[in-house]
């Protein structure tokens, strides 16, 4: 995969991460308000949103920061990133028996932020590489 592929891919999983995190802050919105706008039947949608957005979100993540830890030998974006998407699932997986909505939100924003944390990394090792072996051929 050549490297401006590579950094258009880094900023795809680091906006869809970021649209993530916003989701779920604006999630929290329309929960409290779902009462008072007799909305019940919306909640359905939005945690059939999420499992949508992590069948996007997961195999992108995967494959760059996989392509990242090949060009610049480096575990920690990868431990990150997977280390987010590992815990976006598990909120997914959980969403229904946690009541807190607040707690829901920390640690989806934590997921969120690791991964994106891990994709930045990716992005600048990768950009800071000098020999990585891609590009030696």
């Amino acid at each position: 995969m050549k490297l401006r592929s590579i950094f258009v891919s880094d900023d795809s999983a680091i906006c869809l991460s970021a649209l993530c995190v916003l989701h779920c802050l604006m999630c929290v919105v329309f929960v409290v308000l779902l009462p008072a706008l007799a909305l019940n039947e919306l909640v359905e949608h939005i945690e059939v949103s999420h499992q949508i957005m992590l069948a996007v979100f997961v195999p992108i993540s995967l494959i760059m920061v996989w392509q990242g830890r090949k060009q610049h030998q480096r575990s920690i974006p990868a431990v990150l990133a997977v280390s987010g998407m590992l815990i976006l699932i598990a909120v997914s997986l959980l969403e229904g028996t946690i009541e807190s909505e607040v707690l829901l939100l920390a640690i989806s924003t934590l997921g969120g932020g690791l991964s994106i944390a891990g994709h930045y990394l990716n992005r600048q090792y990768i950009r800071t590489c000098q020999l990585c072996p891609a590009e030696q051929a």
